[in-house]
């Protein structure tokens, strides 16, 4: 039996939460960009106009014998759309950018986390590619939100494997298949890897 103790480090879990934000987002596209609707918009004035947002603050200023206050504000002003094709354009622009982006999202992650583990002198793309390994030979997610958000990060063979590198794509095939991860990425140290940094495998 195998468990898995967790120690969480909160700069890694906002990377992490901010780049499964974007794959998710895709993911979700892919499955909502068949369905596409277009709901009814909402009010439109033919006539154009502003909605305008006011936010300020006052305060009492101690001066004897008057009454003064100090007061400051900011306003906004947003031009109302006077058609409806405003937002039919919004919906098919954003559907077809949901559509281009697809999985290649977890390219540019990649490169950030392979960016940040060289900046500690060890071989980033080795520990990157030792990381998807481990995590394909072992289930995370059955391990709360950040298993479920590294096993999402660290499977590139999920989804459109036609953009992912291959070296990726070939980590997670040996992981899946019970390699031994460590002896396969030797110039990657031991505790030097993404998941070193959030959990121990006992």
């Amino acid at each position: 039996m195998m468990f898995i103790r967790t120690k969480v480090d909160w700069r890694l879990s906002l990377l992490l939460l901010a780049a499964m934000g974007r794959i998710g987002a895709s993911v979700k596209g892919d499955v909502r960009g068949k369905r596409q609707a277009l709901y009814p918009p909402p009010l439109v004035y033919p006539l154009g106009g502003v909605l305008k947002l006011v936010v300020g603050f006052a305060m009492p200023v101690q001066v004897s014998g008057q009454i003064l206050s100090y007061g400051q504000n900011i306003q906004f002003q947003y031009m109302l759309p006077n058609n409806a094709t405003f937002f039919t354009n919004y919906f098919e622009d954003s559907s077809r950018r949901r559509r281009r982006a697809g999985w290649s999202e977890r390219l540019p992650v990649y490169d950030i986390l392979q960016r940040e583990l060289d900046m500690r002198n060890v071989d980033g793309k080795a520990c990157l590619k030792k990381n998807i390994c481990e995590a394909a030979s072992t289930s995370l997610r059955d391990q709360g939100l950040v298993g479920e958000l590294l096993h999402l990060l660290l499977t590139p063979d999920e989804g459109d494997a036609f953009t992912m590198d291959y070296e990726y794509l070939e980590a997670a095939a040996l992981g899946r298949r019970g390699n031994n991860c460590s002896m396969i990425y030797p110039t990657c140290p031991p505790g030097q890897g993404i998941l070193d940094r959030i959990s121990t495998i006992y």
